[in-house]
Parts: structure tokens; C-alpha cells; sequence
């Protein structure tokens, strides 16, 4: 097989996958990718760009199949290379334009869950990474087709199911590591993007709760940071800087230094309001980590009932529960399963059939 891999916007996680996606599947591979920026662009320009900046070496490449992230508009790639209409083509979504909570109005949202759409109609195999994202996208569809002014066709979402799939993002092989010593203290990791959607504000009152009852913890705040810090998170780093319950604060640069820090730690936490898969989590489980997430979005697919604690709004409820499960001894989940080991079959079947 030449497989030609199309990365629309390739972002932390993106690469993650078609690193992955390249090592599972022994294939003739080209990858091509674009920045992870100017988004609302990126999702309409992606096919234009590939289309023109990259039309003479996709043609000498001469791909059998071609696999893009929903990042980039299958439906006008299609258009711009016709004499690949009978090789397959795969989309997969790590994410969908409809369930993303919004902090301020997005420009071109409908124009963007339009092309998304197009992207799965035009797509001869789809992929999501998780049961989670493939429903948001399915019910967010339909809605927004009964919102349109006529001929729509609301009916082609169910026409979907016979070509879709949920396989999710494999857990790196690395990230697996057998079991060490962690002392008493509560080691903490949250290892999430610092915005708005991972929750920062829930973090700073189950942070806050954890000081109040005078608990003995560490807390390291990780993850991708970019220009714009929440105000939440930048009040509790304020907060606690300098202090005993502050570990390492900031993204880490080496995968090696990040993998042993999870080794070394007691917990992973969410505090996220979106998160289409929860790759953090999964990695933090694979080291070793105990869970501690809320019981919403992707995380009740991978981790069982006494990892999660109950969701209500943005107040001390829902930090009270989230100390009860930090404090509810359990045994680090299971994600043996996510590996790439074990699941570069269920990606082989689904490329090579």
C-alpha cells in the first residue's frame, strides 16, 4: 500500500495519532501537514493547500488509499483530484465542530460543521476516536440540518453507520510502565491544554478544597500552553506559587521527562468540560496513575464508575465529589487495550478492507 496521510491542522494530538497510525501499519506512507493555525481557515483552505502546494508530490507519490483528519475538506480534495475517485478514502475525526463549548460566538461555525459533514459524506470510511465524539457529531448534525431553510437532508447522517467506526487514538508503547513506588503523598498531575475547556476554574476550587482539609499533596500542572493563559488558571498559580502543593508548573519539552513524571505520581485528574477521547488521562493510566475524572463526555468509555466523580456546575459539589474520589483507594485502570499493539489490527481491517 501508498498510503498519502493528509494532517489539516496539525496539532499536538494530531501528530500523536499519525505518528502512531505510520508505526501500526507497515505501508508506503507520505504525510503532509499543516500548521496548527488560523483554525476557521485551516478547515476550509486545507484541501486548496494540499490541492496546489503539494499537487506534484502527492502525484509522484501515486497513493493507493488516502487517509485525512476531518481537519481538511475531503468533499473539495475530492474535486481537486478526480483521478483518485477509485482508490478509498478515509476521514478520521479526533474531534467535531459540534460539541465544543464555546467561550465567545465562533465566526463561520456552520460554514465549519458543514464541511465537516461533507468531509463524512464524501469520506468511503470513517473513523472516530471515540463512542462520545461519533454521537456529538450525529446528534449535532441532525440539529443543524432541521436549522437550515430547506432541502436539507437530515436523513444522510443514519445513512453514515454501514461506513463508520470508533478506534480510538493508541496509547504510545512508551507510555507503558511497570508499577513504581509512590510515597504517601498525593501526587498530582493534570496534564491538560491550559484553556478555558479543560476546566482550569474546577481545578482552582478542588485545589482550594484540598488545602482547606489540610491534605498532604503535589500538584503538577502540565500540558500544552499557548499566548493566552485562562484567568483561572493564572489566579491559582498565583495563588499557590511557592508554596508546598506546587509541583512542576509548565509544559515539558522532553516526552522521557513527562513519562517519568507520570510514573512517578499517585493520580491523574480532569476537571475538563470537553474532551473528545482524554488521550492525558489514558497516558497517565498506561503509567501507572490512578484516575480521577468527571462522569462526562469520553471518560466513562475507558475507566470504570469509581474513577469518576459527579458533574453539577462549576461550584464546591462538584470539587467535594472529585476529593471523595481522589481519596476512594483503587487500583490503576486497565488500558492495556488502547495500546497500539492491540489496536493497530482493528486500524489494519479497516485500511486494508
Amino acid at each position: 500500500m501508498r498510503i498519502l496521510l493528509l494532517s489539516g491542522y496539525h496539532a499536538a494530538s494530531h501528530a500523536y495519532w499519525c505518528g502512531q497510525l505510520r508505526q501500526m501499519i507497515k505501508a508506503e506512507w507520505l504525510e503532509l501537514s499543516l500548521p496548527p493555525r488560523h483554525f476557521s481557515w485551516r478547515t476550509r483552505g486545507s484541501s486548496l493547500a494540499f490541492a496546489t502546494h503539494y499537487r506534484a508530490q502527492i502525484e509522484a507519490f501515486e497513493p493507493t488509499m488516502i487517509v485525512a483528519t476531518s481537519m481538511v475538506d475531503m468533499a473539495a480534495l475530492r474535486g481537486f483530484f478526480p483521478h483518485y475517485a477509485n482508490i478509498p478514502w478515509v476521514c478520521y475525526f479526533h474531534e467535531n465542530q459540534f460539541a465544543y463549548p464555546n467561550a465567545v460566538e465562533r465566526k463561520g461555525l456552520v460554514d465549519q460543521q458543514l464541511t465537516s459533514i461533507y468531509a463524512a459524506l464524501s469520506a468511503d470510511r470513517i473513523l472516530f476516536n471515540s463512542q462520545f465524539n461519533l454521537d456529538s457529531f450525529r446528534r449535532g448534525a441532525k440539529q443543524l440540518f432541521k436549522q437550515l431553510p430547506d432541502f436539507s437532508a437530515p436523513e444522510l447522517i443514519d445513512h453514515l453507520s454501514d461506513k463508520t467506526s470508533v478506534i480510538p487514538v493508541p496509547i504510545a508503547e512508551d507510555a507503558y510502565r511497570a508499577d513504581e513506588s509512590v510515597n504517601g503523598q498525593l501526587n498530582l498531575v493534570w496534564n491538560h491544554r491550559w484553556e478555558y475547556d479543560k476546566g482550569p476554574d474546577r481545578l482552582g476550587l478542588f485545589v482550594d478544597l484540598l488545602v482547606q482539609r489540610q491534605l498532604n499533596f503535589r500538584l503538577h500542572v502540565v500540558g500544552q500552553q499557548f499566548r493566552r493563559v485562562p484567568s483561572a488558571l493564572q489566579q491559582l498559580l498565583a495563588k499557590y506559587e511557592g508554596s508546598c502543593y506546587l509541583g512542576h508548573v509548565g509544559f515539558i519539552q522532553e516526552r522521557a521527562d513527562y513519562l517519568a513524571l507520570l510514573a512517578g505520581s499517585s493520580h491523574v485528574v480532569s476537571t475538563a468540560i470537553h474532551d473528545f477521547q482524554g488521550l492525558s488521562l489514558l497516558e497517565g493510566a498506561a503509567a501507572g496513575c490512578s484516575v480521577v475524572a468527571p462522569d462526562r463526555l469520553a471518560y466513562p468509555e475507558w475507566f470504570a464508575s469509581q474513577c469518576h466523580y459527579s458533574t453539577v456546575k462549576p461550584s464546591m459539589e462538584e470539587a467535594e465529589a472529585a476529593v471523595e474520589a481522589l481519596l476512594t483507594p483503587r487500583k490503576a485502570a486497565d488500558v492495556s487495550h488502547l495500546s497500539a499493539q492491540n489496536l493497530a489490527s482493528a486500524y489494519l481491517e479497516v485500511l486494508t478492507h
